[in-house]
């Protein structure tokens, strides 16, 4: 039972820790529920030592931010009372705030599970209030008729659908993350997504008023533009928990494997100057600029007569599908056309499948000149070619070549806090709103959420 009698939206209970597991100075727990507020109540009291209802004011949404400060009686872990600030969110969601750390946070989940409460997720539990919060009038400007905010059937819809795709798995998404400035972008995806999709719930509403067919189809050009923009995207966010692929190929010896281990700065790959080393796809992850990248070292481009070598070139080959960037190799040994001729033979026109995404590279730029087949010596030093001179073996030029395969995979984005979509689900939703919006639908574009 609340302090002022009100009853909850579905009397669901349910309780969350809300801080990282870990050693930390506060741990804040989340309780959502009748049953949930019932049970604080028997073991929560006021510093100054008013216990029950009677230590709440009673609930409104001018209230709702005002901190009680007290102390819980946790029975469980030796009658202990820890001193807790409570806050209440909704009428009976409400926010225990200790300094136990670990030990306290998790004596105040047990406490609630053992009375009936099922274990959310911080995030799901969140949500699930935000969305009180709004029909309560306490955010986003609502109106009586839910005008400006997520009331009434098609922003229930909305905001169910929505934070499952969005805002339920961000947690995890951050968890998953490897890097502190992928973190730190994925940090921010869910305040970004929030300012996103309210614009377009804004727009769609106005858009969805218009009478005037012409206007109707302007509304929906822009509207379809702006959900294009967003699906691409996809490309970097999924980036945020998988590695950029940068396949290194090449004729044998011309120092793909001596590369590899300059950029990754320990020894991963054997280098020998006999052919046919490398065999099989070597994979690597490192960093560049707070962004993962797997580096895979490829078998030479020969006709082999060793049936495990020519297999280590097949697989070179289908792994050109799977590849963000492709790493030419040339030896500045052995002539341009020659090489040239090899990569035609096993790939065709291999920039054209790419799009450009392809990086040539001249590598054992530090022999003398009078090593280098002639060719290179015209392209290199009249710049006839858009080539990556470098030598594996000194490390001159691999700072610069690293530099551009970031260039062409990361970009300018490296530090975005733009909203971003990183998994198909996320994909599936914005085509089948952007489809309807397409269609001047935008009625649809608002429901289809729950398709």
């Amino acid at each position: 039972m609340t302090a002022n009698g009100e009853n909850g939206k579905d009397g669901a209970f349910e309780v969350a820790r809300l801080t990282a597991v870990g050693r930390g100075a506060v741990a804040c727990v989340g309780v959502r529920g009748v049953d949930g507020w019932t049970a604080a109540l028997e073991r929560w009291r006021r510093s100054d030592g008013r216990e029950g209802a009677a230590a709440f004011d009673d609930w409104s949404a001018a209230s709702a931010e005002r901190p009680y400060f007290g102390f819980f009686r946790l029975d469980e872990i030796g009658g202990a009372s820890e001193e807790t600030v409570l806050r209440r969110r909704t009428p009976t969601a409400f926010e225990l705030c200790g300094h136990g750390g670990d030990v306290v946070a998790s004596a105040l989940v047990r406490f609630f599970a053992d009375r009936g409460a099922a274990v959310v997720s911080g995030d799901a539990w969140e949500r699930a209030v935000e969305r009180e919060e709004a029909k309560l009038g306490k955010t986003g400007g609502l109106g009586e008729n839910g005008e400006n905010g997520e009331t009434g059937e098609v922003g229930e819809r909305w905001s169910a659908r929505v934070d499952e795709l969005f805002f339920a798995g961000a947690d995890a998404l951050v968890v998953r993350t490897t890097t502190e400035t992928t973190a730190r972008i994925a940090l921010a995806q869910r305040s970004a997504w929030r300012r996103l999709l309210n614009e377009l719930k804004t727009e769609l509403r106005v858009a969805s008023r218009l009478s005037d067919e012409a206007e109707r189809r302007k509304a929906g050009r822009v509207l379809t533009a702006r959900f294009d923009a967003i699906a691409e995207t996809f490309e970097l966010g999924r980036r945020l928990t998988e590695p950029f692929v940068v396949l290194l190929t090449g004729v044998p010896n011309a120092g793909k494997s001596s590369f590899l281990n300059a950029a990754l700065g320990f020894e991963r790959v054997v280098v020998s100057p006999t052919s046919g080393t490398t065999r099989d796809l070597v994979g690597a992850t490192t960093v560049l600029n707070g962004w993962t990248f797997r580096f895979v070292d490829a078998a030479g481009l020969r006709d082999a007569a060793d049936p495990i070598e020519r297999a280590g070139t097949r697989l070179t080959v289908e792994a050109l599908e799977r590849t963000d960037v492709a790493l030419r190799f040339f030896d500045a040994t052995v002539g341009r056309a020659e090489q040239e001729a090899v990569f035609e033979r096993f790939f065709g026109d291999c920039a054209a499948k790419f799009g450009g995404r392809t990086l040539d590279v001249l590598n054992k730029i530090d022999l003398p000149r009078d090593r280098w087949a002639s060719d290179w010596l015209d392209d290199v030093e009249n710049e006839t070619r858009t080539i990556c001179p470098i030598s594996a073996r000194t490390g001159d030029g691999v700072d610069a070549l690293t530099k551009r395969i970031f260039d062409a995979t990361v970009g300018d984005a490296a530090l975005s806090a733009e909203p971003l979509l990183w998994n198909v689900a996320q994909v599936e939703f914005w085509r089948e709103t952007r489809d309807a919006c397409a269609r001047g639908d935008f009625e649809s574009a608002l429901r289809s959420v729950e398709s």
